[in-house]
């Protein structure tokens, strides 16, 4: 964008640039950041990732340590609608996701890959993934590996478990856990007999990959608790891709300020694309409306400026015209 403005005559600066979005992001939005946090707080069923961020300027710290970027997400649910929110934290500490997940009194259901950083969060039913399952088997197969071989067969397990859950994706909650019960429960029960015959040889990947399905099997037994719980984490992990794309760009975060304002900023533009409206006008909405609002009122209800309102659904939505191309309504 520096360049770009330069070709044109316009000379601003890299670092007034990332000034301007610290100050806009830590001003206008992160108001709307907890407002949205607290909504997903009300989730039954949460996600949560995490992915490295690098941070220059970072108190305490040598510019080559790494920092982590926390995410957390609703699930496939109605209610709330899809909420997407990114937290720069300073470590990997499982005392972050904690903290962030206090005050959710009622037991809910925590869907991670198995990190165990996620036991520090007490108040939750802890879920696994059968995508990381899956991949750890299809990494331990060589090439061409035949029906017989463990690893291809630990990996068809967990195929099959997919596929029963394409099958039952079209079911409310409840008609699908009768389904997991009657059909994905016997693979599963199947698949851990299987692997007390196993004994693979110690350090293989093979081994791993058994190791990780015996030490997960409580979570990766909730998806037959409740039928809004889903298999795998690929709701999330699509949800950090664009941030872990981006960082290959833009490499690292020179402060502090800096990482917290890009957290916001990701998960402003995360929500609103995974609630179907063109980020760039909801952002364009957001700093016309949240200066007036929030400088009359700085503890004033946000919520309807919630990228599912139909407000915000009216001005910034797509739309297929006539042509069937994409426009945009508002």
């Amino acid at each position: 964008m520096e360049k770009d403005w330069e070709n044109f005559g316009v000379k601003i600066s890299r670092a007034t640039l990332a000034n301007w979005i610290i100050y806009t992001s830590l001003r206008w939005l992160l108001p709307l950041w907890y407002a949205l946090k607290a909504l997903l707080l009300e989730s039954p069923v949460i996600l949560a990732d995490e992915t490295v961020i690098q941070v220059l300027n970072e108190p305490g710290k040598s510019p080559q340590s790494e920092s982590r970027m926390w995410v957390y997400c609703t699930g496939n649910l109605a209610r709330p609608p899809p909420i997407v929110l990114f937290e720069y934290q300073p470590s990997r500490s499982g005392e972050h996701p904690k903290v962030f997940l206090e005050g959710i009194r009622d037991p809910f259901y925590l869907h991670t890959d198995g990190y165990i950083g996620y036991d520090a969060v007490k108040n939750a039913i802890h879920c696994g993934c059968y995508a990381h399952l899956r991949r750890k088997f299809e990494e331990a197969m060589p090439k061409n590996a035949p029906k017989d071989n463990s690893a291809r067969i630990g990996f068809e397990y967990c195929q099959k478990l997919f596929s029963l859950e394409r099958e039952f994706e079209e079911l409310d909650p409840d008609k699908r856990l009768e389904q997991r019960i009657k059909r994905s429960k016997p693979v599963l029960d199947k698949f851990y007999v299987w692997l007390g015959t196993l004994n693979p040889l110690a350090g293989s990947k093979l081994a791993k990959a058994i190791g990780y399905a015996i030490n997960q099997k409580g979570p990766l037994s909730a998806f037959l608790l409740d039928g809004r719980i889903e298999i795998s984490t690929n709701r999330i992990e699509n949800k950090i891709r664009p941030f872990a794309v981006g960082r290959k760009n833009w490499l690292f975060s020179d402060t502090v300020d800096g990482a917290r304002a890009s957290a916001v900023a990701y998960s402003i533009i995360q929500t609103a694309i995974a609630n179907g409206i063109n980020p760039y006008q909801y952002l364009n909405y957001l700093f016309t409306e949240l200066p007036t609002v929030l400088t009359k009122d700085p503890d004033a209800d946000l919520s309807r400026f919630f990228p599912w309102t139909s407000e915000a659904q009216k001005k910034c939505k797509y739309a297929h015209g006539a042509n069937g191309k994409l426009t945009l309504l508002g």
